[in-house]
């Protein structure tokens, strides 16, 4: 074997290697994320309305703004599986085509399983965000509190997936990078 053909070859595990790791660290990123409100109301608002409001009308509001921050999340989180499958494609075709080239892709090949995994995980947690925010417990249709115990409920439950979400696959990137 040659110089400049081990030469290709390093270079196209490296180039694939940094492809994957790239998707990884943006799949992983902190998307954001806010905590269930609490009724009790303690805590200080930045802004504060000009006349005073009711406090079940604070809790309610607060609520409303955590939901739709939450789903702003989520929907980022989507987003972000969306490309981690194009990474996962395009790394599959490379794999494929260093392989039919006759190159050893064993390594690329566990990165990539590894890789794929940690998107099908993150797919199921992302799944079950979505299901409690499309079925909006609590929330009417257009977000606006109709059960108050409910709303923090699933404000919490969807914050709780969404934490799991980040830090599920913030430890597959750690993982996947030192292999």
């Amino acid at each position: 074997m040659n110089i400049v053909s081990v030469n290709v070859k390093k270079f196209a595990i490296i180039a694939l290697a940094v492809s994957i790791i790239a998707g990884l660290v943006g799949f992983a990123l902190p998307t954001g994320s806010v905590a269930a409100a609490s009724t009790s109301g303690g805590g200080t608002q930045a802004t504060q309305p000009a006349s005073p409001a009711k406090p079940g009308a604070q809790a309610a509001a607060r609520l409303e703004r955590n939901f739709k921050q939450e789903q702003t999340v989520q929907a980022r989180q989507g987003k972000n599986l969306d490309r981690a499958s194009l990474v996962i494609q395009k790394a599959s075709a490379t794999v494929d085509k260093l392989q039919k080239a006759g190159k050893d892709v064993t390594v690329l090949e566990k990165i990539l399983a590894a890789f794929k995994a940690s998107v099908d995980s993150a797919r199921l947690i992302h799944d079950q965000a979505a299901g409690i925010i499309n079925a909006h417990p609590g929330f009417n249709t257009s977000g606006v509190v109709t059960g108050q115990v409910q709303a923090q409920q699933t404000v919490k439950d969807v914050h709780g997936l969404l934490v799991q979400f980040r830090q599920n696959n913030k430890a597959t990137t750690t993982k996947t990078s030192n292999s």
